[in-house]
């Protein structure tokens, strides 16, 4: 069985989380439990879906035992000889955190390292185990990372600092209770790059020796934890970093690396002053609005309505291109926090031509809070960014769509539940604008990325170089094999209406239809498009209709994804 732990949120952004609730996950539902499952707690309500709750630790454990140097390699790669004899060291409870949760990087350190491991959890009382009655005191298993700030380890000479910084014991997503740990691949990738990958076969003490061991000199209680060793490949991690640790049929665990602002007292993010580009966001900042827009989301959900926290602020909507999602989301969205959204027409305001757009953007900077434009020339937002004293936002632009792709992944993240590790193919015009800021967006959160589009169709090596994100550019549509996101979009998009006929003379093989779906060999896959359709060009009606596609809740959540992007940058609701 797999048990959770989660939050629910309540009353306004700066509400409190609720305290952690128990449950029991099963086929997308959380059947909550009267208390922990390690302490017997049994089913009381109805189920509710992952996707309107927050994952957290999966435990609250009194104390978390670790064994060092447990793999051979890893004791060779830092230097050091095979214990004689397990080697143990504690962390605090302070430093547990669930998934996606940001860990810390400490302003006292120069070199914080990932440390992917296998973890138990103990279900009960025990004291002098016998290695041979190990099994008996193991409730489940889970994934952790055992974050140490490796300068401060050496220095020291002992762990405890160095291993006990706050945040520096991710653990997650769950636990299994029915789950094999022999002979299973242990790995942790940054940035979507392997750095381990080992496997507990390889392990120098076994998990029976190691129980036995450690309760021959302490007490372990129900909850606590037992990571098992790390295996080689660590290796150190910079803020705006994403670790992801994968453990072979048990799950993955992914967290941000962020940093401390001096003097700061939170886990502050660093503020944007415009949304132009998401090349131009950070890993923790795109994280950052992505737990926003789904705390809004959750928010109006729950009662019904948002905080009214851009009250008094008013946006004005620079259009040069037509669009029902773009203006919509936007002037709702700053409706349902308290603001005013003003829609300016191309001929209103004739950008570039009638009037330039460092013009523009000081008029508009003593009338309005912000700006946000769907324009063709991604220069102009450049301008306007550079000229007036209010944020821009890009609503669309011949370059990129920034606002598509964060409400993409929120919707990839809430029906899936994660983004590391998953891949995203993309199929179709590979060189458009939603392409190029769904590769940015993927390497801010871990996820792999394919591109399949017919050469001359193919996104920019430039653009493919410059993310993060684990990249192929293919046009062989075997591409699409192993897919967990399908995505497509227009074959001619708005300004190319003069190259309709010579596209539809090249992209019909590359078309969403059942037969691509089933080429990707994953039952599970699921369908993007971020409409407009051309349906019967780039999808199919079944296809774009069918139980695979996530069409219509990707576009319902442009209204969340703009609103986290209003709120911080008129509201000055800052990103945690």
């Amino acid at each position: 069985m797999r048990f959770v732990r989660y939050v629910e949120r309540h009353g306004g952004l700066d509400a409190a989380w609720f305290t952690p609730l128990w449950g029991l996950m099963k086929e997308g539902l959380i059947y909550p439990l009267t208390r922990a499952p390690y302490l017997g707690g049994q089913m009381e309500e109805e189920p509710r879906p992952v996707k309107e709750v927050e994952l957290v630790a999966p435990v609250a454990p009194s104390k978390l035992v670790c064994v060092g140097r447990n793999y051979a390699e890893h004791a060779a790669e830092l230097g050091n000889e095979v214990p004689p004899e397990p080697l143990i060291f504690l962390k605090p409870p302070s430093a547990v955190i669930g998934p996606d949760a940001p860990v810390v990087y400490p302003a006292i350190s120069t070199r914080v390292d990932h440390e992917g491991e296998l973890a138990l959890v103990i279900g009960r009382r025990v004291r002098n185990l016998r290695e041979e009655d190990a099994a008996s005191a193991i409730f489940g298993y889970t994934v952790a990372n055992d974050v140490t700030a490796r300068d401060l380890q050496r220095a020291d000479g002992q762990w405890t600092r160095g291993k006990g910084f706050d945040t520096f014991a991710p653990v997650g997503p769950w636990i299994e209770t029915d789950y094999n740990p022999a002979n299973r691949q242990v790995r942790c990738l940054v940035n979507g790059v392997v750095r381990q990958d080992g496997n507990t076969a390889l392990l120098i003490y076994s998990i029976g020796r190691v129980l036995a061991h450690v309760t021959r000199c302490m007490t372990l209680e129900p909850g606590d934890l037992v990571l098992t060793g790390t295996p080689a490949g660590v290796g150190a991690v910079q803020p705006g970093d994403v670790m992801t640790v994968e453990v072979e049929g048990l799950g993955t665990l992914s967290n941000p690396v962020i940093q401390r602002v001096a003097g700061a007292t939170s886990m502050a993010i660093p503020a944007l002053p415009h949304f132009l580009d998401i090349e131009s966001v950070s890993a923790e900042q795109f994280w950052g609005l992505l737990r926003l827009a789904k705390e809004l989301k959750h928010e109006h959900t729950r009662l019904g309505r948002n905080a009214p926290i851009l009250a008094g602020k008013s946006l004005a909507m620079i259009f040069e291109k037509p669009s029902l999602r773009t203006r919509v989301s936007f002037e709702m969205g700053m409706q349902q926090l308290g603001g005013h959204a003003l829609y300016i027409s191309p001929q209103e305001v004739g950008l570039g031509s009638r009037e330039s757009a460092p013009d523009v953007a000081r008029v508009l900077s003593g009338y309005v809070d912000g700006i946000m434009a769907r324009v063709f020339d991604h220069h102009h937002l450049l301008d306007m960014a550079a000229w007036g004293t209010v944020p821009v936002i890009n609503g669309l632009s011949d370059f990129s769509h920034p606002c598509q792709a964060l409400a993409d992944l929120l919707t990839i993240w809430e029906q899936i539940g994660q983004l590391a590790g998953l891949t995203l193919v993309y199929v179709g015009d590979g060189s458009n604008n939603v392409a190029t800021s769904l590769l940015m967006a993927a390497g801010k959160v871990g996820m792999s990325m394919r591109v399949v589009a017919p050469r001359g169709y193919q996104p920019e090596p430039a653009l493919v170089a410059g993310t993060d994100a684990d990249v192929i550019v293919t046009d062989d549509l075997d591409g699409v094999v192993g897919a967990d996101v399908l995505y497509t979009d227009v074959w001619t998009s708005m300004g190319q209406e003069a190259e309709r006929e010579a596209r539809l003379g090249v992209f019909p093989p590359y078309q969403l239809n059942q037969a691509l779906v089933a080429r990707t060999r994953n039952p599970s896959v699921r369908v993007m498009h971020c409409l407009p359709a051309h349906r019967g060009e780039e999808i199919t009606d079944d296809v774009a209709d069918g139980s695979q596609s996530l069409l219509f809740p990707q576009a319902h959540n442009r209204l969340h994804a703009q609103k986290a992007i209003l709120a911080h940058l008129l509201g000055g609701v800052p990103l945690a």
